[in-house]
């Protein structure tokens, strides 16, 4: 990869055209759906205001859940929040999800984070929160910037029994950061392997990952999850460059966790959970 800075390519009205027919009725917001797990952050104090609103531009989408995602505690400058916080995130979204149930809508508001995660793989909440999380979107925030191989960071975070899903791959943001590099079918291998999913970032200014490597994703057998990596109700929107991405590769519906219903979705983050946690249950006991 050059050090030249990359400019936001454009998708051209056939990409487009063919996002908007794919998108599913259902659809998880940000990152999720039918077709793509859409994922939503409403940083810190903006919670409480943001899932409310979130749950309702979903519902005008047509989708059958939605994963609200802020950014965890390391990431203070983004508006990360702790503990207690997600907590009483969790207790907005029990009353959001029973007002829509009353309602008569067909929603299902997730309980997630975007765990920040360190070059070591490594997050940054206590590990007691996580039972209590649908779905968690692990993230690297830090060493973005450096141009050696980064094989082994990824490994370490697919490995980290909390995340299900590895979030905006690459860290790459248009004319400001390449993003870093690995040996990536290595790294779609041990997400297949470990029955885990890699992100379709779909924020403009990052489409991360791109095309060529969805294409190698998609040999690996990887699951994939579409986002929008939204920061308000408008950008559900960029869900389109998720969905064109996903089918200018190739990838199949069976292989985008968005697809699924929030029922299939649900058992299988319990299930990877079940898995991946036994060996610390057994060193515990």
């Amino acid at each position: 990869m050059s050090g030249t800075p990359e400019v936001i390519p454009q998708l051209d009205s056939e990409s487009r055209a063919l996002g908007k027919a794919r998108l599913p009725k259902k659809t998880a917001a940000g990152s999720g759906g039918s077709e793509a797990i859409s994922r939503c952050i409403a940083p810190g104090a903006m919670a409480k205001v943001r899932s409310p609103k979130m749950a309702a531009a979903a519902i005008a989408r047509g989708y059958e859940y939605i994963a609200i995602t802020d950014h965890s505690k390391g990431l203070k400058i983004a508006g990360g929040i702790d503990e207690r916080q997600l907590r009483e995130q969790a207790e907005e979204i029990a009353q959001v999800n029973d007002e829509i149930r009353h309602s008569g809508h067909k929603l299902t508001v997730l309980r997630s984070i975007e765990l920040n995660l360190n070059p070591r793989g490594e997050g940054d909440m206590d590990w007691s929160c996580f039972p209590d999380l649908e779905l968690v979107l692990g993230c690297f925030h830090s060493s973005l910037r450096t141009k050696e191989d980064q094989t082994a960071r990824y490994l370490a975070g697919l490995r980290n029994p909390a995340v299900h899903i590895l979030g905006h791959p690459r860290g790459r943001i248009y004319n400001f950061r390449l993003g870093l590099t690995a040996d990536w079918q290595q790294v779609f291998g041990e997400a297949a392997r470990l029955d885990k999913a890699v992100e379709i970032d779909g924020y403009p200014d990052r489409q991360d990952l791109n095309v060529e490597l969805l294409q190698l994703a998609k040999k690996s057998g990887c699951r994939i999850s579409l986002g929008t990596d939204s920061h308000g109700p408008t950008q559900l929107g960029f869900m389109e460059y998720s969905a064109a991405a996903a089918l200018k590769a190739g990838i199949e519906p069976d292989r985008i966790l968005n697809f699924m219903g929030v029922d299939d979705l649900q058992a299988w983050a319990a299930g990877l959970r079940d898995v991946t946690w036994s060996p610390l249950r057994t060193q515990a006991s």
